[in-house]
């Protein structure tokens, strides 16, 4: 199986998607995951475009934009997604690219291979998926595996090969691997003026935005005495490279990541001691996290954004200029810790990280 970790320069811009924008031009601002499907008529495919949607809201916070990747004639996909999605205006919207010569699927490795379709459980999931499968047109490959790879400026960060057809990545854990060796870049979030491309970031629904926690009334407790994890509290794995990963993973999966993608950005301020780039740094989180109309902005008191904001403009990046909104997103990551705990995610991550 051929193997990709840095394409050639400018290889990704000789692709335009259905956004007019090349893909190589999305991919100096964003990740990018490119998914390749089979066909619009498989459900398998289908699951995926489906799965995709619900996860997007997460991926777009850590600045990852979908593209679906498919050999099918533009328009007649175009009309595909339209009626697919129904009432799904993100599904609708996606950003999307054609491989009319298989360009794209050469270079990934994309393979063709029929034990992977036609196997006892493929035909049985096929059969009780609620998408129904239909024989490929206008240009889909019926062979084709589907496989997914994050990019980043060119560089492939993770790669997700299904084993059958049947197989449902689990997209967040391709995107934030525990596994993997450490790139500062899976986490980033996404920026504020980022959120101002419209054209490459697919409509969204209205973000539910939690309610901020009284500190008075959150508990500390992280385990009870009788626990044999009671020393992993949550400063422990706030400090981890491993294990921080892990609480990302739930934390985006409950749509709440806006809280730990802050903290991070304050520690990386806080760490910084050279003054241009505490000013950088201090802009871009006040533009990120205290925005009403930013995807990230955290909830926090009014009174303590506009206090931050008037320090930083007749002061600039003093030393503890966020300490108390630290504060307040500290105890609403409490509060996510303790659901973190009871979670499949949290024993993994006892299991493996360190």
């Amino acid at each position: 199986m051929k193997e990709v970790t840095t394409l050639k320069p400018g290889f990704l811009d000789g692709f335009l998607t259905n956004k007019n924008v090349s893909v190589g031009k999305i991919n100096k601002k964003h990740k990018i995951l490119l998914l390749f499907l089979r066909h619009s008529r498989c459900c398998f495919c289908q699951e995926a475009i489906a799965d995709i949607a619900e996860n997007y809201t997460a991926l777009v916070k850590y600045n990852t934009i979908p593209i679906l990747v498919h050999m099918e004639n533009p328009s007649y996909f175009s009309r595909f997604l339209e009626n697919f999605a129904g009432d799904n205006e993100i599904i609708k919207n996606m950003v999307t690219v054609h491989d009319e010569d298989n360009v794209l699927s050469d270079t990934f490795g994309i393979i063709k291979q029929a034990s992977r379709i036609y196997s006892g459980y493929v035909i049985s999931r096929a059969l009780t998926s609620q998408y129904k499968s239909r024989p490929p047109i206008e240009g889909g490959r019926f062979l084709r595996v589907p496989s997914l790879f994050i990019i980043d400026d060119g560089v492939v960060l993770k790669e997700f090969r299904h084993v059958h057809m049947a197989q449902k990545p689990d997209y967040i854990r391709v995107l934030v691997d525990p596994d993997s060796v450490y790139a500062e870049s899976e986490l980033e979030p996404l920026t504020a003026e980022d959120e101002e491309c419209p054209n490459l970031v697919c409509a969204l629904p209205p973000i539910q935005k939690p309610t901020p926690s009284n500190p008075s009334v959150v508990s500390c407790s992280i385990r009870s005495p009788q626990s044999p994890t009671e020393d992993i509290d949550l400063d422990h794995v706030l400090k981890s490279k491993s294990r921080i990963k892990y609480f990302h993973m739930h934390a985006a999966k409950v749509h709440n990541s806006e809280n730990l993608l802050f903290w991070s950005a304050v520690q990386k301020f806080d760490e910084s001691e050279d003054l241009d780039k505490r000013t950088e740094l201090a802009t871009k989180i006040i533009h990120t996290f205290f925005d009403s109309k930013s995807m990230l902005e955290i909830n926090t008191t009014d009174s303590g954004k506009k206090d931050v904001i008037r320090t930083f403009n007749e002061e600039g990046p003093v030393v503890d200029l966020f300490k108390q909104t630290s504060n307040e997103v500290y105890y609403t990551l409490l509060h996510l810790y303790e659901n973190f705990k009871e979670s499949s995610l949290f024993t993994e991550m006892l299991k493996k990280a360190k």
